[in-house]
């Protein structure tokens, strides 16, 4: 079994006395109030997801600069990644005649 090092223990001392707590130890325990809930957008800064359906994971490497101008077509066209893809590949294969 490994034997770790023992950390030296904290002394705090006693507490004080009660007459130098300022009444702090007296008055009860208040959890703070509870944050208004946000909107997905409002708190990630992106839409909400939503169940699409897509759930095999495709991951390929490509160049800085095709990277850049898919993004920004994406964005442009208010498109997801996965649904100009898919729409490049539907092209792709009405071109060849599929």
């Amino acid at each position: 079994m490994a034997k770790f090092p023992t950390t030296a223990k904290r002394s705090f001392g006693s507490p004080p006395p009660l007459e130098e707590t300022r009444g702090n130890l007296a008055a009860p325990e208040i959890a703070p109030a509870a944050p208004e809930p946000r909107s997905a957008v409002e708190s990630t800064g992106r839409k909400t997801r939503k169940k699409t359906g897509r759930t095999v994971l495709f991951s390929t490497r490509v160049s800085e600069k095709f990277d850049r101008e898919f993004r920004a077509t994406a964005e442009k066209d208010n498109l997801l990644l996965t649904r100009l893809l898919e729409l490049a590949f539907d092209a792709y294969r009405q071109q060849r005649g599929d």
